[in-house]
């Protein structure tokens, strides 16, 4: 399965400023599955359309819409990574994305480098020629057994992935008991993020209502949410006076860079119970203090 992650930037006025969220695209075989995921965008709402886009032409693909609110809003995608929406054009081929809120106003991550010459140009929607078009009942149903083929298939690795994590947990002293574990910690090192005694509780997604009014907001997390999909579980630490939120997962840097976006700066080793950057270790992304 190939997978990669790009930044999204918000345009006003064709002048490119912050960064506003992330496209991540999964790739099985010959289906694609891209998540579009928008925040910051202050109080602004609306139903935006969302565009791939080929070349200094800017003809775009349209996949569909995303409906924003507040500020946020996130959607998947699925399509023909070799026929995208039956336009003939290839995965290989886009050189951005582009999200249309209006009024001189988009959102657009970039994939090639020469997009950014011509990024703010006016979208050219694509239009299919007549006589290439295929009926429209064999279109759904090709379609249909697309989506089914790349959700069976990903909830397969998931599952896979999930048994092989659970036999790893079982199998760890820091795991054994993850409800109020006592850490005998006697080192001392100084990347160490907690001290003998701390305590750390397996939790579900819906327990981080029982947290404080303030802290309700990680509920609503992509990136929370992301991880507890995968895991099962999230996890609370008390090291002295102060807790942290915990997601698990593996350290990879496009991870690490969409960790620091939602607030998840740090991550702590399951086995060394330090602050680490080394690739493939299994850990925690640790929030602030709650």
């Amino acid at each position: 399965m190939e997978r990669f992650i790009t930044y999204m930037y918000a345009y006003e006025n064709k002048t490119k400023g912050k960064n506003v969220g992330f496209v991540k695209v999964e790739c099985r075989k010959d289906t694609c599955a891209m998540e579009i995921h928008i925040r910051n965008l202050g109080r602004y709402s609306g139903k935006c359309r969302t565009y791939l886009l080929m070349d200094e032409n800017v003809i775009g693909v349209e996949l569909g819409s995303i409906i924003i609110s507040l500020g946020q809003g996130q959607t998947t995608y699925y399509f023909d990574r070799s026929n995208i929406e039956e336009s003939g054009y290839r995965l290989e081929e886009v050189k951005a994305v582009r999200v249309e809120c209006g009024n001189q106003e988009f959102l657009a991550s970039c994939w090639s480098e020469d997009a950014g010459e011509w990024i703010t140009r006016d979208v050219v929607p694509f239009e299919k020629d007549n006589c290439e078009e295929k009926p429209e009942i064999e279109n759904a149903v090709d379609t249909t057994k697309s989506i089914e083929a790349y959700e069976q298939t990903i909830g397969e690795i998931r599952d896979k992935k999930n048994e092989i994590q659970d036999n790893t947990l079982t199998n760890n002293r820091f795991m054994k008991e993850m409800l109020n574990i006592k850490v005998d910690n006697s080192k001392t090192e100084n990347n160490a993020i907690q001290h003998t005694g701390d305590e750390l509780e397996k939790i579900d997604l819906a327990d981080i209502r029982k947290l404080t009014a303030t802290n309700w907001h990680y509920a609503n997390n992509s990136f929370v949410i992301h991880g507890f999909m995968n895991y099962k579980y999230l996890i609370v630490m008390t090291a002295g006076d102060k807790r942290y939120l915990g997601v698990p997962g593996v350290y990879e840097k496009p991870e690490a860079m969409m960790a620091k976006l939602f607030g998840f700066s740090d991550f702590i080793d399951e086995k060394t119970h330090t602050r680490t950057m080394s690739e493939g270790a299994f850990g925690y992304w640790i929030s602030q203090p709650l």
